[in-house]
């Protein structure tokens, strides 16, 4: 979920044709993606006590549609900072199945590359796949075994 300009909630992953509403309301697409990724920086500096998760999940979801809705700008300087915060509070990052079985998306989230950089700083990884339902859990852990057995987590 992400504040739009008018304080109002919209749902990011709710469908593409939700996005496409979204991105109208922002002006851009990349003005979705940096509210995106402030969001995410909120919440990684949150303070919520002792109850706060650990655990960075879906790191870019916001590309779920990137096939459909691509950016012109580069993210790459922005994750990095988003990595070195979780790093630096000692979070753990979920390496998660899902997009790759999402029409517009079809990649990891968040994809390799981000995740060779979580190891390179040393965040824990956890998987996840999101499931909806019981047929579909640990649906791709295949794919994402090389990064468990790299850091002895499986």
């Amino acid at each position: 979920m992400l504040k739009n300009p008018v304080n109002q909630y919209v749902c990011i992953d709710y469908s593409s044709e939700e996005f496409s509403n979204i991105i109208q309301q922002f002006d851009s697409v990349e003005a979705v993606y940096d509210k995106y990724y402030q969001t995410l920086e909120n919440a990684i500096l949150a303070d919520l006590g002792p109850y706060k998760p650990k655990r960075i999940g879906h790191l870019t979801l916001i590309q779920k549609f990137q096939r459909k809705y691509a950016v012109d700008l580069s993210y790459h300087a922005t994750i990095d900072y988003i990595l070195n915060l979780i790093q630096q509070h000692q979070f753990e990052l979920d390496i998660n199945t899902a997009g790759l079985y999402k029409e517009d998306c079809q990649m990891l989230y968040p994809p390799e590359d981000i995740v060779k950089q979580a190891i390179a700083k040393g965040i824990p990884l956890k998987p996840g796949s999101d499931s909806h339902e019981s047929k579909t859990i640990a649906r791709g852990f295949d794919i994402i075994n090389k990064f468990f057995k790299h850091n002895n987590q499986l």
